[in-house]
Parts: C-alpha cells; structure tokens; sequence
C-alpha cells in the first residue's frame, strides 16, 4: 500500500542524510549543507509514519511545499513494478516467477554502421560510456561522454558517471549505483549487511562462479559474483541506451569495452567473459526496463538468467575490447 512505499522511500532518503553526517570529536554528528525538499518531506513522513498515525502521514504529503513531485513519482513507479511484477506472475519479491518474457528485439534491428560506436568504461568505483561518431569529411572523431547520471538517477553524485555497486535488500531486491547506497546504508548499520563495491575485482581474482555469501544476499536465490557482475552491466546497459534513444541512435550500437591490462590466458578468459556479459546485458536491459533503475526482485533477474543461457546467441554489436590505459574513447 501507499503507507509502505512511502516508509520505503523515506527510509531511503533517510539513510542518504546519514551518509553526509560527519562524525565529531565528542562521537556527535553535524549534517553539513542544506536539506532538501525532498529530504525534509522524508523526515515528516518518518516522524508522522514512526508514530504510527497513517492519516497524519497522509495528510503531511498534502502540506509538502508547492512543485514537490518526486515522493508520488517514486511511489506510481513503484506501483508500476508491481503491476508488472503481477504481469510476470510474480507477487512477492522473494519468489521465483515460472517465467520471464525476455525481450530479444534488439537482436532483431538492422546492423549499424561501426562509423558510430559506444564505449563501455566499467570502472572500478564510477562507470561511464562515450559516443564516438567518426567524421569522414574532417577525418576527426566526435566524442561525446553520455550524461548516464540523469536516467541512472544520481545526476548530483556525477552527470556523466555511475556508482559501481550493487546492494541485494532485506526485501530480495537489487539495487544499483547510488540507490545500492541509499538501501544499504540503514539496512547495514549494525555490519550485518554488505554492499558489494567494485565489483569488477572478480574480474581479476579467482571467484567469478563463487556464490555471494548471506553478508551480501539475504535471499535463498544462489547468485555468483560473475552474476551480480552481470546485473550491474544490465544496469548501465539500460542507462547507456535511453541516453541513445534521446539522442536518436538505436538501442543495438556497436559498442567495445574496456578491460583489465592481462596477458596470456587470464586475458582471454576476461575478454570472453565480459563479451558475453555485454551482450546478455543488452538482452536484460530491454527485458527489464526502468525497473533497473527503480530495483529488480531478484528472484525475476535469476530466472531471467537462466532463461537467457539456455541457448548460446551471437551478439554481433559487441566489438573487441581495449585495454584500460589506454582509454574506450581512444
């Protein structure tokens, strides 16, 4: 109901306002900077919803001051995801839906011109992607670095980066980027919790099919890291191409990415890694949506996995990788 969801979202931003508490001499704490609107609404509907007076909490969405709309925006998002939750037969995020209808369609889209690129920089703590067009008129290269802050919601954290973490919820829900952080932190405060940060270490340590342990993944789901990996690049796969469809490019680009500096067979091993990783990326951002965004269940995102890997597929717009010195935009 409307009461959950708002206790949700306000403990949310509660826990965003703890993360800038700086901690002094005596073990108090000073909030530094100004609270926002959105902020301030959190701790009235805390305080009207902790003294357990649902008309009070309701009517403190009504005095909110004129041209706040994102608590009621989260809140119809959330209620779309349920509702297409309950589409894909699943009505609790911690059960398992049968099915999930995986949407292929990009495998489907008429081949693009490698003229026209995307660069995925799967960065250690932030990820970014750039556009590159080549101009043949001037021999040049347009390069332009892809504003995924504003879809993947953290734009004041980065306009252009975002936050490599990913959180599994007490509720069984995956969390991405700067939302990772804002549920991990009131969930985590006693150190029963943990936030897988970096992530992409896996890549270069054995472990990649090794299980996230119950500190990371409270649910009875079996997930490996080579999966969370998985997840995040669903994740910034979905941001990368809603800032191409605004900018009128398809959502099947070529696209290379960046990689660790190996040599030998551990290069190998990353390169076909992270090739399949890329294109079942895509695979999962158009199966997913906006709910990347907003938190996948978790046991949809698993079921969808298998699903997905039941069948090998060739992902023709995943190019080669380049190696992380050098820079994807090179």
């Amino acid at each position: 109901n409307n009461n959950s969801i708002l206790r949700a979202r306000s403990i949310a931003l509660l826990g965003q306002q703890c993360g800038r508490i700086e901690i002094q001499d005596d073990d108090g704490g000073m909030l530094t900077g100004r609270l926002t609107a959105d902020e301030l609404a959190a701790l009235r509907i805390a305080n009207n919803l902790l003294s357990e007076s649902s008309e009070a909490a309701e009517n403190s969405m009504l005095e909110l001051p004129t041209g706040i709309k994102s608590t009621s925006d989260q809140v119809r998002a959330e209620e779309a995801n349920q509702a297409n939750r309950r589409a894909l037969g699943e009505t609790d995020p911690l059960a398992i839906p049968s099915q999930v209808r995986l949407d292929f369609s990009a495998l489907d889209l008429s081949v693009v011109s490698e003229e026209a690129r995307i660069c995925l920089d799967f960065g250690t703590a932030m990820s970014k992607a750039t556009l590159i067009v080549d101009d043949d008129s001037s021999e040049t290269e347009d390069i332009r670095v892809l504003p995924l802050g504003q879809p993947g919601n953290q734009e004041e954290v980065s306009e252009t980066m975002l936050i490599s973490s990913v959180y599994i919820d007490n509720g069984g829900i995956l969390r991405f980027g700067k939302a990772a952080i804002d549920y991990s932190m009131p969930e985590g405060a006693d150190g029963s919790r943990g936030r897988l940060d970096n992530i992409k270490r896996r890549l270069s340590e054995e472990g990649w099919d090794e299980l996230v342990d119950k500190r990371f993944n409270p649910t009875k789901f079996p997930v490996s890291y080579g999966d969370m990996v998985l997840a995040y690049l669903a994740f910034l796969t979905w941001t990368v191409n809603t800032c191409l469809v605004d900018a009128g490019y398809p959502r099947n680009m070529p696209r290379r990415f960046a990689v660790p500096c190996f040599s030998g067979e551990k290069r190998r091993e990353v390169y076909h890694n992270l090739r399949d990783l890329v294109g079942e990326a895509q695979v999962l951002s158009d199966t997913f949506g906006p709910e990347l965004r907003d938190g996948v269940p978790l046991g949809s995102f698993v079921r969808a996995v298998e699903q997905l890997r039941l069948s090998p597929r060739e992902y023709a717009f995943v190019l080669d990788d380049v190696v992380e010195p050098l820079g994807v935009a090179n």
